[in-house]
């Protein structure tokens, strides 16, 4: 699924990466494309490619940055990477490598998520916040990112167990459906701890 998936979606994208690209370069005056190492399945290092959408080694979002974040048009390189066998469709996020180190030191448990490939969008992504910079909270967690990080975690244990062919396109279907729709309407806040609908 994950090939048929690129080799359907590669051609079609095509022309809108040259003009992010062309955006990119000309506007932003940066590398449109940068890629950033991760954690893959079982634990091995990855380079994931994305648009950029912030100016090196800042928090500052560039003038095109806002649009692609907001429609997700920043992850469009990462179809490269699902056709390289790096990440699948739908799966974990593949977390920075220093964020993953992190998280782990803290909470063992969270290998568990790399039993599997990571994905370009997954059941977590669409039932809880994106997850901070973890890199940035002074190399520790605090109360409430661990929270964060163990809610994440369990989203990721219940996809790993009841992933199916027709869970996936469900998940596609809805990620595609997202991109259009704010993401504080998907906040499940941490009290909340029903992970099946």
């Amino acid at each position: 699924m994950d090939i048929i998936f690129c080799l359907v979606l590669i051609p079609v994208f095509l022309p809108l990466s040259a003009v992010i690209w062309l955006f990119i370069k000309i506007i932003d005056g940066v590398d449109p494309v940068f890629k950033q190492k991760r954690t893959g399945k079982l634990e091995q290092t990855i380079n994931i490619y994305k648009f950029r959408s912030m100016y090196d080694n800042t928090e500052t979002v560039t003038k095109t940055g806002g649009f692609l974040r907001r429609f997700r048009l920043d992850e469009l390189p990462q179809l490269i990477n699902i056709l390289r066998g790096d990440i699948s469709i739908v799966g974990p996020r593949p977390l920075a490598l220093e964020d993953y180190q992190i998280i782990t030191s803290a909470l063992p448990a969270n290998s568990i998520r790399s039993i599997i490939k990571p994905g370009l969008t997954g059941w977590a992504q669409l039932n809880f916040k994106a997850p901070p910079n973890y890199s940035a909270a002074e190399q520790s967690l605090n109360e409430k990112l661990l929270d964060a990080a163990k809610t994440r975690l369990c989203y990721y244990i219940w996809y790993i167990k009841n992933r199916s062919f027709f869970l996936d396109v469900e998940i596609m279907f809805k990620t595609a459906k997202r991109a259009f729709i704010k993401d504080k309407k998907f906040e499940i806040y941490f009290s909340n701890r029903e992970f099946v609908k």
